[in-house]
């Protein structure tokens, strides 16, 4: 009977603890699932991705989430990369460049101090959110075969490589077409998202 309770007990710890843990890890709340808000006031809905960092990692290299905003009678016409960048320093962004040598707009979202001292000495890292605008159709274009990634460099007071990954665009495109009384997921960008 005691070993049913304390399976119980570590199974509950497991549960709560995992997103605790992750949380815990990366000094933010991350971007697991796909998520579909709406905003009653502004009559219009906010997609946004899961979080990818360069090497397909959720917390690592960098990861963005991409969100784009859908209007009741419109179609979005841009979409947003929101970067997490941790580093030593606070990250100022000024703006993003890609391979092609196309500047993007960035703005900084927030950024916060994170220390941690359990383990006997004080660590600290500063986390930034940074915000990088794209135009929604050329990013469907880009990314409209599998398993691919449009790279970005943010510049500011460093550099920090991220990218958009083609997996991401299936989650907020199949999403878009739900909105759009679409039932079936889109084809291209792989086909899946990119956490199954």
């Amino acid at each position: 009977m005691k070993i049913k309770y304390n399976f119980t007990f570590l199974a509950i710890l497991l549960m709560t603890g995992c997103s605790s843990m992750v949380k815990y890890y990366a000094g933010y709340e991350p971007h697991a699932i796909v998520e579909v808000k709406y905003d009653s006031f502004a009559e219009n809905h906010t997609i946004s991705s899961t979080q990818v960092g360069l090497s397909a990692h959720m917390l690592k290299d960098n990861p963005s989430f991409i969100s784009i905003m859908k209007g009741v009678d419109s179609e979005p016409l841009a979409v947003v990369a929101m970067t997490y960048i941790t580093s030593n320093n606070s990250f100022y962004p000024t703006y993003a460049e890609d391979k092609q040598k196309n500047k993007h707009d960035t703005s900084q979202v927030f950024t916060e101090l994170k220390c941690d001292k359990s383990t006997g000495f004080y660590a600290c890292r500063w986390i930034t959110l940074v915000m990088t605008t794209f135009e929604w159709e050329n990013i469907k274009e880009k990314l409209i075969e599998p398993a691919q990634v449009h790279l970005f460099r943010i510049h500011g007071n460093g550099l920090a490589d991220t990218g958009i990954h083609s997996c991401q665009v299936w989650e907020v495109a199949t999403e878009l077409n739900r909105l759009n009384g679409i039932a079936t997921p889109v084809k291209e960008y792989g086909g899946r998202s990119c956490y199954n």
